[in-house]
């Protein structure tokens, strides 16, 4: 007998369309010049719009709105957590994201 776990198929969306607006937001974080916001989130929302409407072709598939916005909070939750961990780990400073090899050596001398 198999487990049915409710949502399951939401929550794959969400987590799979946040590990592309993750992926989105650090590009965008390491970019020498980025592009804006809202255009990388647009493009993670356009592919989700096209993930939906290509099942349609797809027997035994079909296109969804659930699904859609499922990927869309996805891709909005993914990307704002890496750009509001860029901005704390900014605003903590260099040494706050520099790891342990870049502070050993540097202690206080006495």
């Amino acid at each position: 007998m198999a487990i049915s776990i409710p949502l399951s198929d939401k929550i794959g969306h969400v987590g799979l369309f946040g590990i592309l607006g993750a992926a989105l937001a650090y590009g965008r974080v390491r970019a020498a010049a980025p592009p804006p916001h809202l255009v990388l989130i647009l493009s993670g929302v356009l592919y989700g719009l096209a993930d939906e409407w290509h099942q349609s072709f797809v027997p035994g598939r079909t296109a969804s709105a659930g699904d859609l916005l499922a990927d869309v909070v996805g891709v909005a939750l993914g990307y704002g957590v890496v750009v509001l961990w860029h901005r704390r780990s900014a605003a903590a400073g260099p040494a706050a994201t520099a790891g342990p090899a870049a502070t050993a050596g540097k202690e206080k001398q006495s």
